[in-house]
């Protein structure tokens, strides 16, 4: 892949925001999902030329070391990066992730490209509900 040269006369590339859980049930485990966030960017950036997005690395572990900040900050501060993207790429697992499910949502209401299992889907917010509804029928 060739990369342009950095021009600020040039539009951006589109910018493609990476969804899936985050949260675990300890420090391990949200560095295995922030790894698995940066390892899904790397292949989506070879498989699209889209920019990523990476709210996974942007606040990785801030959490632990900011605990007085409470979720709803940090949900916020991923829902307006979302809002900047052209693209969301939804990452293997994100269906057990309510956040990926209400960023998944945004997206879709927004009328921005889906990418869910590495395949652009076109998706109506009609049947993503349904989806969401299955999905939790299954958990309880």
């Amino acid at each position: 892949m060739t990369y342009p040269t950095v021009s600020l006369n040039r539009k951006p590339d589109k910018l493609c925001y990476i969804a899936g859980p985050y949260r675990a049930d300890d420090v391990c485990g949200v560095e295995a999902n922030i790894l698995a966030a940066k390892r899904t960017a790397i292949a989506m950036h070879r498989a699209t030329g889209m920019a990523p997005v990476i709210p996974h690395m942007n606040t990785a572990l801030l959490d632990v070391h900011m605990p007085e900040a409470p979720d709803e900050f940090w949900l916020r501060f991923g829902l307006e990066l979302l809002s900047r993207c052209d693209a969301i790429w939804m990452i293997d697992g994100w269906e057990r992730s309510a956040g990926s499910w209400g960023e998944l949502e945004l997206a879709v209401s927004d009328g921005m490209e889906i990418w869910i299992n590495g395949t652009k889907t076109m998706i109506s917010l009609e049947e993503l509900i349904r989806r969401r509804t299955a999905a939790e029928g299954k958990e309880g």
